[in-house]
């Protein structure tokens, strides 16, 4: 992001005493050169600000961006697996200490103050995607449109919709209810998927993960665990269906 702390600080406040009640922060963890006292720190300088939700990702290196050209040099360190997970169980325990819900695997807010956009994402429900680039999701199709500014404009003039659809086989619509509802502290329920999918959970899979502190069951209710929340991803893709 091109802005230091100091910026990120000043926009933070500026925004509260503009009169917004909601606001959000994002905050990057496994950054190599961040020793886990600073991250500590920052987590708690965080919490004193008037925000009601915050977001937190891993570092992460991806192809043909600048950050991955320094690692290659060696100018830059690569992230380590290790000691995301150090900082994101340090976030995880402060964060909870100040009474905040951790709803979704990077996300916490006070108590019932859920980010409404993507908590729809992760709950299905459907949403409109309108300009260039901008992707949509209704039952069971997903679109999107062209990302040309030129030939998006071209084709709304002409009154046609520049974009593309695709139509979710079931077994795409159960993973992606796995794969998002397992992120999240409600979970899947096993009965419904059962009703909508005809799908069996693999249960030597559930009782492994139960009996390592990963899963736990509310009724027919799935949840992943505190714990579990590492292997959130991992845990979802191997109950994919095929």
């Amino acid at each position: 992001r091109s802005h230091n702390s100091k910026q990120a600080l000043e926009s933070v406040y500026f925004a509260a005493e503009t009169g917004f009640n909601d606001i959000t922060v994002d905050l990057i963890y496994g950054v190599p050169q961040l020793v886990p006292k600073e991250w500590e720190d920052t987590v708690n300088k965080t919490l004193l600000l008037p925000i009601n939700h915050l977001s937190s990702y891993s570092l992460t290196l991806e192809e043909n961006t600048p950050y991955n050209k320094l690692v290659k040099q060696g100018k830059y360190i690569k992230p380590d697996n290790d000691l995301a997970a150090d900082h994101y169980q340090t976030l995880v325990t402060l964060v909870k200490e100040q009474g905040w819900e951790h709803y979704e695997v990077s996300n916490f807010c006070k108590e019932g103050i859920y980010a409404v956009h993507n908590t729809a994402y992760w709950q299905r429900q459907p949403y409109l995607g309108i300009g260039p680039s901008a992707h949509g999701f209704k039952e069971n199709k997903r679109f999107w449109n062209v990302s040309n500014n030129k030939a998006y404009i071209q084709s709304i003039v002409k009154t046609k919709l520049p974009q593309e659809i695709e139509v979710l086989k079931s077994n795409n619509e159960l993973n992606e209810v796995l794969l998002t509802g397992l992120r999240t502290k409600w979970g899947v329920n096993l009965s419904e998927l059962k009703q909508k999918f005809g799908w069996d959970p693999p249960n030597h899979l559930i009782t492994e993960w139960q009996e390592k502190g990963w899963l736990k069951l509310d009724g027919s209710q799935l949840l992943v665990t505190e714990e579990g929340m590492l292997f959130s991803d991992y845990i979802s893709t191997e109950l994919f269906m095929v």
